[in-house]
């Protein structure tokens, strides 16, 4: 595809005892653009991110092609991935302690990526350097985060210290694997907003790996469902996390949230309720019941004198 930044061409990942846990998979991201990539646990999506980043385990097989800016991933050495992970592709994992290294502090890590990729000459200079990354990764305090080990910040700027580190080599893509799972919703919605700026103010493509149907409209973009490692849905995420039973069963990931009108709560995208309650008044459903109000609680018998 002309102007295609990641290609993924009939990507297959085999496991021992034919457990195929992708099938065929074909995908395109242009530079600077944004794919978030939806499916239950098991669908495949995380082993089609590791794929990318050729950190399949060495008992898997896979075939088909996977190219970056037209350079071509598979059958490439350790050596070779030792100059694309950080440089060229960044990664932030579902939890920032995968990447921070316990005993040493932020700034030290952010400086070592810095004079690792070439990027400053001296250790001065890469200290110097890590400051921006953390004051750009939303840190407030960037002074102070850099002179803290990992334990000593909260879940949210862990995360937070995690992606400066993984946008400190300049990469052209960065891929996020549920990296907003473990955050409350407001600091959740604050590092998907961080991505976002990110690709506004560096340029770089983003592959959001989720189960989230919030998360991948609040990042917008494309869209593309895997279900039993097979693409099943892609589309522009405005459209594709609209429920559309044209579409059918099975074409978006279940949500724990439930659907419209089975009694549960509904997570949509802003901007999505009001045509599903017109498409549901259409149908004759009246949608989502309320729960039942709580019966009162019966009053505390009197406790018993002990004498």
């Amino acid at each position: 595809m002309s102007g295609s930044l990641l290609t993924v061409e009939g990507l297959t990942v085999e496991h021992p005892g034919g457990v195929r846990a992708l099938d065929g998979v074909d995908l395109h991201l242009a530079a600077g653009a944004a794919l978030v990539l939806l499916g239950e646990s098991g669908s495949g999506k995380t082993t089609l991110a590791r794929a990318v980043l050729g950190l399949t385990p060495r008992t898997g097989t896979v075939r088909g092609s996977i190219r970056l800016d037209g350079t071509e991933l598979l059958g490439r050495t350790e050596r070779d991935w030792t100059r694309i992970r950080g440089r060229r592709i960044g990664y932030v994992p579902q939890d920032p302690s995968a990447t921070l290294d316990p005993l040493r502090r932020i700034g030290t890590q952010l400086a070592e990526v810095l004079r690792v990729h070439g990027l400053a000459g001296t250790r001065r200079a890469a200290r110097a350097a890590a400051l921006p990354l953390l004051a750009a990764a939303g840190l407030p305090d960037p002074e102070r985060a850099a002179h803290a080990h990992p334990h000593e910040l909260s879940g949210g700027l862990r995360q937070r210290a995690a992606i400066a580190l993984a946008v400190a080599g300049g990469p052209e893509l960065l891929i996020a694997d549920e990296p907003t799972t473990a955050l409350d919703t407001l600091v959740r919605a604050r590092v998907l907003d961080l991505f976002t700026a990110l690709r506004t103010e560096r340029g770089l493509a983003l592959l959001l790996v989720t189960h989230d149907l919030a998360a991948a409209a609040r990042i917008g973009g494309t869209a593309a469902v895997l279900t039993h490692g097979r693409l099943t849905a892609t589309g522009p995420a405005e459209e594709l996390l609209v429920p559309d039973p044209a579409r059918g069963p099975g074409a978006l990931p279940q949500s724990p949230a439930g659907a419209p009108g089975n009694g549960e709560p509904v997570l949509l995208p802003v901007g999505s309720r009001r045509k599903v309650r017109a498409a549901a008044r259409r149908d004759g459903n009246p949608g989502p019941t309320p729960h039942p109000a709580a019966e009162p609680l019966p009053p505390v018998p009197p406790r018993e004198s002990s004498r």
